[in-house]
């Protein structure tokens, strides 16, 4: 009842009869754009740079070319003005000073219309060269995620890399994985470098594809990088395939670092045979009485 009171409807109204219409051109492109952007994974009001540059994918070629050079101080200073009404862009400002406005957020009734009406849409290749501009690593790996399940694969791997500079945790990992589909092993491995998640995330890829000789190789970039589970994952493989000695090998070189849980995943593994399994889970206990984890 609030939002009717308020005007969201009449917003709606007014975007749905389309660029040229009670919105301009560029004004209908920007207010699209901003909730793309949102519907895509960015969290908070869209930083000015991303938006504009967003934008110029939602106009034909007549509307960019009749725009004029300051079509979007116009079209923002337009949206983010009441008249009546609610304001169909919020402006806001990221930056900790006062000063004028660096990001915008489109009205909350509004973005949900568009959100639903573009639900199953793909927005045009200019919107993913702007998402470059996004606010944080979580908002560009976010984005990353959206162009890869759209298989925009390409600006997918940018945004990741993008993403990584920007000290996202997880965004070397889904970039190797991403890389090694799109541009061979050479290119993903290049990209996990020294990644411990990068590598797991290699591993489990490539195992889950059937190549268990080169998940394996994966898995053991992983354990020397520091992840402690890819021992598990070693000494499983091994075990597997009915090489107990290496896989007893590699519990034995987990321990030495510290690491039981190869040999509790070899105990479970075995516990059909009895005294194999007994003494898998015997080695574990010790470790974990002398304090391994």
């Amino acid at each position: 009842m609030l939002q009717h009171l308020t005007g969201g409807p009449e917003l709606v109204r007014h975007w749905e009869m389309g660029s040229g219409q009670w919105f301009t051109a560029p004004e209908h492109a920007v207010l699209t754009a901003a909730v793309e952007a949102r519907r895509l994974g960015h969290m908070g009001a869209v930083p000015a740079r991303l938006l504009r540059e967003a934008a110029a994918g939602f106009m034909d070629s007549i509307a960019r070319a009749a725009a004029g050079k300051e079509w979007f101080p116009a079209a923002i200073s337009t949206l983010t003005t009441a008249t009546g009404g609610p304001v169909p862009l919020i402006a806001e400002r990221y930056a900790r000073d006062v000063g004028d406005p660096d990001s915008y957020r489109p009205d909350d009734y509004l973005e949900q219309h568009i959100r639903r009406v573009r639900a199953h849409l793909v927005p045009p290749a200019g919107f993913w060269s702007a998402a470059a501009y996004a606010r944080t690593a979580d908002d560009l790996y976010a984005l990353a995620a959206a162009a890869e399940q759209r298989r925009r694969y390409a600006c997918a791997a940018e945004l990741f890399e993008k993403a990584v500079e920007s000290g996202h945790g997880r965004a070397r990992a889904s970039w190797a994985v991403l890389l090694e589909t799109t541009d061979g092993r050479a290119a993903a491995e290049e990209a996990a470098a020294a990644d411990p998640l990068a590598w797991a995330a290699l591993a489990v890829s490539r195992e889950s594809g059937g190549d268990v000789g080169a998940a394996f190789d994966a898995y053991r970039r992983a354990a020397e990088s520091g992840d402690a589970w890819a021992w598990s994952a070693m000494a499983r493989i091994r075990e597997a395939e009915g090489n107990q000695a290496a896989a007893d090998a590699i519990a034995a070189q987990a321990a030495a670092a510290g690491q039981t849980q190869a040999w509790r995943t070899l105990g479970r593994m075995r516990a059909a045979h009895g005294s194999s399994a007994a003494a898998a889970f015997e080695q574990a206990v010790g470790l974990v009485t002398a304090g391994g984890t």
